[in-house]
């Protein structure tokens, strides 16, 4: 028998079946309650019941089951159902329907007024950044004279090839040369250097891409990018490796655009009526340049077939301080003649 109640009644008798029922009509009934049938119902039981930190104690049940990424039921609803209450409940904020930045933007990158990137302050190594440069101080004036403002080049600008690449990293090639970049008068394209990124769909196809390997970049730039830039249509593609981490001669190869596909460009020797190369040099010419380039040691040299090689900037500012000090050695030769005659006169 059951020991007796101290109260003078027997205690009632409790079976599993009993415990069974009474979980299935609490559950049928939180069930209801945790399941409302639109926004506006939510927020009348936000009403009724107690707030904790701006949600309804079900739902803040709730939103702690998701936050710890449970999968049970709770009280008769799945994670479906419960992150589909939490998102009724949560106020809708409003976007700005022309975003100037990316919902993520890129650390250190610096985007133009649509929102594209179009620099992004990564410096491979110190020899990659001279040769870069270097490259773009030459053909700038060499362009210039030969193809006036029509000719664009530029250094690690944001190449997007469309519109949905806006919130991805675009290509950011070390050279890039357009030669009829002057000639397109796209709505909101800024003219010339004031371009802070190349959009294919204002802009031509360029004609000529510059890569220069570094120890980071291998895989992509030999890899990845020539089928993109293929795929866009560029003439000529360059890869230069200063730390000769490929097997390519003396650093440099060339591919030209034949038929649509990329073909190896092979070495050319200048005819008796150009300038001569370096002894032992072996160049490769670019048609889209109108020059020779070829590697020199880890140096990219430029050669003009009327001229001779294009001097880089060091042998540029030391040839420009040899010729000041010539003009100051020929002043002072004239100043001195100069006084030398005024002594004559003098003593005629």
């Amino acid at each position: 028998m059951a020991p007796p109640n101290p109260h003078g009644a027997r205690r009632p008798r409790v079976t599993p079946d009993a415990i069974a029922r009474e979980n299935t009509r609490k559950r049928a009934q939180y069930r209801v309650q945790a399941r409302p049938a639109s926004r506006a119902d939510l927020l009348q039981q936000n009403e009724k019941s107690p707030i904790s930190n701006g949600f309804p104690n079900t739902l803040q049940c709730a939103f702690n089951a998701l936050a710890k990424g449970t999968e049970e039921l709770w009280y008769g609803l799945d994670m479906a159902q419960l992150k589909k209450a939490i998102n009724a409940h949560r106020p809708v904020r409003q976007r700005s329907p022309i975003p100037t930045t990316p919902p993520h933007p890129i650390p250190g990158g610096e985007y133009d007024r649509d929102g594209f990137l179009y620099r992004l302050h990564v410096v491979e190594n110190l020899r990659h950044d001279r040769i870069r440069l270097t490259m773009a101080a030459l053909l700038v004036p060499y362009l210039r004279r030969r193809h006036g403002d029509r000719a664009l080049v530029a250094s690690d600008c944001g190449l997007y090839a469309r519109r949905s690449d806006r919130f991805k990293k675009p290509l950011a090639p070390d050279i890039m040369v357009s030669l009829t970049a002057g000639d397109i008068d796209a709505p909101g394209t800024p003219p010339g250097e004031d371009r802070k990124s190349y959009k294919l769909w204002q802009e031509p196809v360029p004609d000529l891409i510059l890569e220069v390997i570094s120890s980071s970049s291998v895989e992509r730039d030999t890899v990845e990018k020539p089928p993109r830039y293929e795929a866009l249509g560029v003439r000529e593609f360059w890869l230069f490796d200063p730390h000769r981490h490929t097997d390519a001669p003396n650093g440099l190869r060339g591919w030209s655009l034949v038929d649509g596909k990329y073909r190896a460009m092979p070495p050319r020797t200048p005819t008796p009526t150009e300038a001569p190369l370096p002894p032992g040099t072996t160049a490769r010419w670019s048609a889209v340049l109108g020059l020779y380039l070829f590697g020199d040691g880890p140096d990219l040299r430029l050669h003009d077939p009327r001229t001779g090689r294009l001097p880089d900037l060091a042998e540029q500012a030391d040839a420009h301080a040899a010729a000041e000090a010539r003009a100051d050695r020929v002043a002072a030769r004239v100043a001195a003649l100069e006084t030398e005659l005024e002594a004559l006169k003098r003593a005629l």
